[in-house]
């Protein structure tokens, strides 16, 4: 681990003072299409993969690299096109991000944090090894999809505090999990007396877990690891707020989630007749009353 942080901080340096040494090219990017390539890097050269125009901050960079020489370590960074110039001219960049530095290869994502052209740069600045790799690249700029979360237009909030408003009763809709939108939270009025029935179908390979919270932001139902469709049944009983929530049950898991699901509540059968209609019943009821009283005295009689 120290090892690593050693490297890291000569790439920093390298990236604040030093700017760019050796370069072996500097690829364009594709926005949709992957773009996968082979390249050899040796010691203190770099290789830059681009998005040829300017994204924004609905994209991430989603990346994954293996390499044929595991003595040599490879720090991955992302930088803005502003930035990534000035480093290439010596300068000290503002904005840059240390995705990664490993030996073998790894994966992830990243989150674009503002609009401009972004690169995503390959360096090999191990000064321990100075040896030569191979590096397989798949690097796509991918715009995130278009939320509408239980069809409320957009991304539904991510804890029970921030959870989006739904009005229910027989109820049904979906939702959109990916990178680093890891949960979704609803919430819904009911009644004391209701009985919930709560569905969730179609989240595919990803483990998620469930949890719904009566009145007061009690839990009253949990579900973790759940990998298949999953049914929750509740009766409520405190009239108030009742709180749903989805979350993928691995952080580092970045694949797309489409989930749908349904709240079903039924309530308990009441009966709320005017005062006029409750006046009649009562004296209705009074006469019946009457009526057998009277027939059974006069059986007795007999």
């Amino acid at each position: 681990m120290r090892y690593y942080r050693i490297v890291s901080i000569i790439g920093i340096i390298y990236l604040c003072f030093n700017g760019v040494t050796s370069s072996v090219s500097s690829t364009e990017g594709y926005l949709l299409p992957s773009n996968i390539e082979t390249f050899d890097l040796e010691y203190n050269q770099w290789h830059d993969i681009n998005s040829i125009t300017s994204i924004g901050a609905n994209y991430v960079i989603e990346w994954n690299f293996t390499t044929s020489n595991p003595n040599v370590l490879i720090q991955l960074w992302a930088m803005d096109d502003p930035n990534f110039n000035d480093w290439k001219d010596g300068l000290t960049p503002s904005l840059y991000k240390h995705l990664i530095s490993s030996r073998a290869g790894a994966s992830g994502y990243y989150s674009v944090p503002n609009s401009e052209i972004w690169h995503v740069v390959f360096m090999n600045f191990d000064i321990t090894e100075m040896e030569t790799t191979t590096i397989n690249t798949d690097v796509n700029f991918i715009e995130k999809p278009t939320q509408n979360d239980g069809g409320i237009g957009q991304d539904a909030g991510n804890s029970y505090s921030t959870s989006s408003q739904l009005t229910v009763g027989n109820f049904s809709s979906s939702g959109i999990l990916i990178y680093d939108d890891l949960s979704d939270f609803y919430n819904f009025e009911v009644e004391a007396g209701d009985n919930l029935t709560i569905t969730f179908s179609d989240f595919g390979e990803s483990n998620c877990d469930f949890v719904l919270y009566k009145q007061g932001g009690t839990k009253v139902i949990e579900e973790t690891d759940v990998i298949d469709n999953i049914s929750m049944e509740y009766s409520v009983n405190d009239t108030g707020t009742c709180a749903l929530g989805i979350s993928k049950s691995n952080a580092d898991d970045f694949t797309q989630v489409d989930y749908q699901f349904s709240i079903f509540k039924q309530s308990e059968l009441t009966f709320n007749f005017p005062i006029e209609v409750k006046y009649i019943l009562c004296v209705f009821s009074f006469l019946s009353i009457s009526v057998v009283i009277v027939r059974k005295r006069k059986k007795e009689r007999y």
